[in-house]
């Protein structure tokens, strides 16, 4: 999915459920229902802004993406409350070991594998977002 300068959205071969995710700035396990084909069938999306064209502010493209959803998909959402389980992140005992970086490189993230996470000059708050998605809460 690519926003350009002109505020121009183009999405190719995406499941639906991903451009909610982006359009609602949220995780997979904080969207519920919904009919299954919108995480199995992929479409491509072309769209203008409906004033012209933008600065790529990141709030206006997720709005014009729900403007998106709504029109073409007939999308209507709810916020809801839900109880479910979590899981707290807190320091050892004997102090954290994680390993400030202290020379940055050029990658800047995380990367995932069965059972690991691995970071790469990542914030801790890039490091929750990681595992909060990988654990699914």
């Amino acid at each position: 999915m690519t926003i350009d300068p002109g505020g121009n959205l183009n999405v190719t071969n995406m499941p639906l459920r991903a451009v909610i995710r982006f359009a609602y700035d949220i995780r997979g396990f904080q969207l519920s229902s919904g009919p299954g084909w919108i995480g199995t069938e992929r479409y491509d999306i072309a769209g203008k802004p409906a004033r012209g064209p933008h600065a790529a502010e990141p709030e206006a493209e997720k709005e014009m993406v729900r403007g998106l959803l709504a029109d073409r998909f007939g999308l209507v959402v709810h916020h809801e409350t839900k109880e479910q389980q979590v899981y707290v992140l807190s320091v050892a005992r004997n102090g954290p070991k994680l390993k400030v970086s202290t020379t940055p490189g050029n990658r800047q993230g995380t990367g995932t594998d069965p059972g690991r996470i691995r970071g790469f000059s990542a914030t801790i708050p890039m490091f929750v977002s990681a595992l909060s998605n990988e654990m699914g809460r």
